[in-house]
């Protein structure tokens, strides 16, 4: 284990002086097309549990195509390549077992469709009108703007491979949907959103590092899981309305989402007897209400400080689904829950010598509430080889994030992330950024987790990891 340690490092560090070196760069324009992107890698080290082995060692090379077909169009189409070779270098830990290893390797290896690794990421034409702007295609659709977990931004599923650390722009799953913006006059806005491509967030499967317990402690010699997916049909067809003003200091959005749940119910269906006694699971699609908004206020004094931001947002979820725990073992229900955040950032100028660039603070509050709460609602459960976990009815989080800039050209960044959540969990996220050149980036980072084994962000505490990403494109 410490010799294939030892060789990811001797290649992260080859990698990284071969790409200071030559400053090789594949930027093009020409006429009116133009094409861009990156190559960047990634490595991480698990150093919790009193072990050291490598969890991933990632290299992504992304091509970003765009075309001014006319005044009024835009082509844009993202591809990506993407190869894990910790599923060739390693052959312990995680991935001792030889099943565990291939069915890894054959959902997380290489690219794949519906996840972050897509070698389609993007593929979509912009029509631009006089009062109208139109996308359709492959995309991104951002709503929520908090940081480390999200609250509004329901739109796009969740690739949840690295857990919480990536951000939001890579483990966003990209749906084929259709945007309509439409301005009624400077400043109000209103979008129709209709997403036709139904996909679930993507949780990892047994044995994954990143596995959250509810799959970690069910092995797959005792299920069979049947994955399911919704087909392109007009009855499945997701929608959204938003409406948005600004006044200058003060913006606020309202919005509505019908959609189905992101986390759909993994329920029983029978017994299989071919290989020993399995149950048949599969997972149940329920349909959901989100209803919700936003708002940010630039304040030029707020307590006693002078340029405070305060934002917000909230989304009301009617139908929801969720599990409680009868006699005959856990059971599907639908529920109602209220979930808001609210933000604070400031920029903080003194001591001048501590960040001659100034240090933003950003904090921010998580609550979220089941409206129809009782006793019995558990953490579902898949099997009975998991002890079910009664949740709470209501749930908070803090976040508190720091970020400067040193050295001439704010080319030194540092930053801080430190989240507390309900029954003493944490999660604390430093990371350095050396920009060498406008095209290089460097970042240097650490994920410590912190908590008991039945909480959201506790369930991770074996998952300590060190990373080194190195990024080169325009």
């Amino acid at each position: 284990m410490k010799r294939v340690v030892k060789i990811l490092l001797i290649v992260s560090v080859v990698s990284f002086l071969l790409l200071v070196e030559h400053q090789i760069s594949f930027a093009l324009q020409y006429g009116n097309w133009e094409l861009g992107g990156f190559l960047r890698h990634e490595s991480s080290l698990k150093v919790g549990d009193d072990t050291v082995e490598p969890i991933w060692f990632e290299n992504i090379l992304q091509l970003e195509i765009a075309h001014h077909l006319t005044d009024s169009i835009d082509l844009f189409l993202m591809t990506r390549g993407y190869y894990d070779a910790v599923y060739d270098a390693k052959d312990g830990g995680f991935l001792r077992e030889h099943r565990v290893r291939k069915d890894l390797r054959d959902k997380y290896g290489l690219h794949r469709k519906d996840t972050q690794a897509d070698a389609i990421r993007e593929a979509y034409i912009d029509i631009f009108l006089e009062d109208f702007d139109i996308r359709i295609g492959k995309q991104q659709i951002v709503w929520g703007k908090t940081e480390g977990f999200k609250m509004l931004d329901i739109i796009n599923p969740t690739d949840y491979r690295h857990f919480l650390q990536d951000d939001f722009e890579d483990s966003r799953i990209t749906l084929w949907s259709a945007r309509i913006d439409y301005a009624l006059g400077l400043n109000n806005l209103l979008e129709l959103v209709i997403v036709p491509d139904v996909e679930p967030n993507l949780a990892p499967p047994y044995g994954h590092p990143f596995t959250f317990r509810v799959t970690r402690e069910t092995h797959p010699s005792t299920v069979i899981f049947r994955e399911e997916h919704k087909k392109w049909k007009f009855k499945n067809i997701e929608w959204g309305l938003r409406w948005g003003q600004n006044f200058g200091d003060f913006d606020y959005t309202l919005n509505y989402f019908y959609h189905w749940s992101d986390n759909p119910y993994v329920k029983f269906k029978g017994l299989d007897f071919s290989n020993g006694v399995r149950a048949i699971l599969f997972n149940d699609y329920k349909r959901t209400h989100s209803i919700g908004g936003s708002f940010s206020k630039n304040f030029t004094k707020f307590l006693g400080l002078k340029h405070v931001v305060l934002r917000g947002e909230s989304v009301l979820r009617l139908e929801d689904v969720g599990s409680r725990m009868t006699k005959m073992g856990a059971e599907p229900i639908r529920t109602d829950n209220f979930n808001y955040a609210l933000a604070i950032d400031h920029t903080f100028y003194r001591p001048y010598r501590l960040w001659p660039s100034g240090l933003s603070v950003t904090f921010q509050f998580f609550q979220s509430i089941i409206l129809d709460y009782e006793h019995d609602y558990i953490n579902g459960a898949l099997s009975t080889q998991i002890d079910p976990v009664e949740i709470d009815e209501v749930e908070n989080m803090l976040t508190l994030s720091f970020m400067s800039n040193y050295l001439p050209g704010e080319i030194l960044k540092t930053w801080l992330l430190v989240s507390y959540g309900d029954d003493n969990e944490w999660w604390v996220n430093p990371e350095l950024t050396y920009e060498l050149t406008e095209k290089t980036k460097v970042i240097l980072g650490a994920h410590i987790y912190s908590g008991h084994a039945e909480g959201l962000i506790g369930q991770m505490s074996k998952n300590d990891n060190i990373f080194l990403q190195i990024k080169f494109g325009i």
